[in-house]
């Protein structure tokens, strides 16, 4: 069966009650980073401890066509195969999983190593070379 994540206003179902996925940002990093192999793993490590978590290793050139950042994080989190067996076993335990993300779109941020890399030396040559 084909699952599909789509963007819609919550409707509170009767008798449901709601995990929220919060989404804060996106953060632009310069140095390398281990790719975080599931999705799946991170949100349920988020939910048991009540703390955030980050996901790594998403390349900018992965969504030029993407119009926002909203498709962005919709196209990062179903890339996970086993996100819809979360889902599946999460609403029969009775849980809804409901993804929040900020009115006006997910902001992009840059990241500390990459405010670093763009005040060295290096850094501003690229910045040089970029507005020639």
């Amino acid at each position: 069966m084909q699952y599909e994540l789509e963007l819609k206003p919550f409707i509170r179902k009767v008798g449901l009650k709601y995990k929220i996925i919060y989404i804060t940002d996106i953060k632009l990093h310069s140095s390398k980073r281990r790719p975080t192999k599931s999705v799946v793993e991170k949100i349920k490590k988020s939910s048991s401890t009540n703390k955030p978590s980050r996901l790594y290793g998403f390349k900018v050139d992965e969504f030029k066509d993407k119009k926002n950042t909203d498709e962005i994080v919709i196209d990062i989190i179903q890339r996970d195969p086993n996100l819809f067996n979360y889902i599946q076993e999460e609403r029969e335990r009775g849980y809804g999983i409901l993804l929040r993300i900020p009115d006006g779109g997910v902001p992009i941020i840059l990241g500390d190593d990459t405010l670093e890399f763009m005040e060295s030396k290096n850094g501003k040559r690229v910045l040089r070379g970029s507005n020639k």
